[in-house]
């Protein structure tokens, strides 16, 4: 399965600092993530083992992302991202969506 961390929300220097996710009851899965340079979508790899079925999905997982104080205006703000572009799609052929995440930051030294 594959999909991207549309960072668009973000300021534009955000890094990818690590990724952690984990298929359902598969112990040992081995996720990809990449990002090109800093402020770009993350591309978003993860082998799906086993044959497709309802309790196919991802049990958890972490994204961690580091955006460089500089990079913040002292009044902090909101910042969101979407997880977009998966394939496959879903066992019905919907495509998969999920909600947008929005982080808060209160910017003080």
């Amino acid at each position: 399965m594959t999909f991207a961390d549309d960072l668009s929300g973000f300021p534009a220097g955000t890094v990818l600092q690590s990724c952690s996710i984990q298929q359902y009851g598969v112990p040992d899965n081995t996720v990809a993530c990449q990002q090109l340079e800093a402020g770009a979508n993350i591309s978003v790899s993860l082998p799906i083992t086993g044959r497709q079925t309802p309790s196919t999905y991802i049990d958890h997982g972490m994204i961690t992302l580091f955006v460089p104080w500089s990079l913040l205006p002292a009044s902090g703000g909101a910042y969101t991202n979407s997880l977009t572009d998966f394939v496959p799609m879903s066992l019905r052929s919907v495509a998969l969506t999920v909600p947008d995440s929005t982080y808060w930051c209160t910017c003080a030294e």
